[in-house]
């Protein structure tokens, strides 16, 4: 490995804090000792759904894998020494493909898409982190060589978890969402939910409302309606909508 390489990780290192511990260094590195995920339907570790406090902040852990969606910036890591553990007392290994996040349960697997790139990889999600505002997963020195962006250190991923097979039936339900006075805001929910939104006028008070869904799905119920909660809209209020006469969201 060339010198003008190592230069560029170092420098990496200082800029985005991405970690190289006392041991590893990029030399050590043989790609050919990574290893393909094989996914499995693993249980959550009961380290793996605990809500926890770290640097006087407080984290909700999710409770499910099934159906989560994201999209931010990841950054790479490979641990603070050599016998790093993970949050659910697992050697971490720069070898594998893993990956750190802060609120999913732990462990579960993701399929990760460079954005910049177009390459994507399975990776099994063992870890908290990274705990910097601006970033949403890191993954091991792995799978950041798989996605093509150790060099650049940081880069826009897609995270999309795999069915690990919670899915929690419900009568068709739908959400409805609102007042709200911008089409804007039916726009992006519009895009959010992927088409899957009805308007309703109130044009006596040129307001609108959204109708979205509908769900069977216990899992994408409620990841729907912590979504729209956190757009923090003090004016809209949610309402759930029980139907038999709607088509089934995909």
């Amino acid at each position: 490995m060339n010198v003008k390489f190592l230069q560029t990780i170092f420098l990496i290192f200082l800029l985005h804090g991405c970690e190289l511990t006392d041991k590893f260094q990029p030399d050590d590195f043989d790609p050919k000792k990574i290893q393909k995920v094989v996914f499995k339907k693993e249980k959550i570790s009961p380290r793996g759904k605990k809500n926890y406090r770290l640097n006087d902040k407080y984290y909700r852990v999710d409770k499910y894998r099934d159906d989560f969606h994201q999209r931010g910036l990841a950054s790479w890591y490979v641990g603070n020494h050599s016998d790093s553990v993970t949050a659910i007392n697992e050697v971490y290994d720069p070898h594998l493909l893993t990956a750190a996040h802060k609120t999913l349960p732990l462990p579960c697997y993701v399929k990760v898409t460079n954005l910049n790139n177009g390459r994507s990889i399975i990776v099994r999600v063992n870890d908290r982190g990274p705990f910097v505002s601006n970033r949403i997963l890191d993954v091991s020195y792995a799978a950041a060589y798989k996605l093509g962006m150790l060099k650049k250190g940081l880069t826009h991923v897609q995270i999309d978890t795999l069915n690990h097979g919670e899915e929690i039936n419900i009568p068709m339900t739908s959400i409805k969402y609102g007042p709200f006075k911008s089409l804007k805001v039916k726009n992006n929910l519009n895009k959010h939910f992927k088409n899957k939104t009805s308007l309703i006028t109130d044009s006596d008070n040129d307001q609108y409302f959204l109708v979205i869904g509908p769900f069977d799905s216990q899992i994408k119920l409620d990841r729907a309606r912590a979504y729209l909660r956190n757009l923090n809209d003090k004016h809209a209020k949610l309402r759930t909508i029980r139907s038999t006469n709607v088509k089934k969201v995909a």
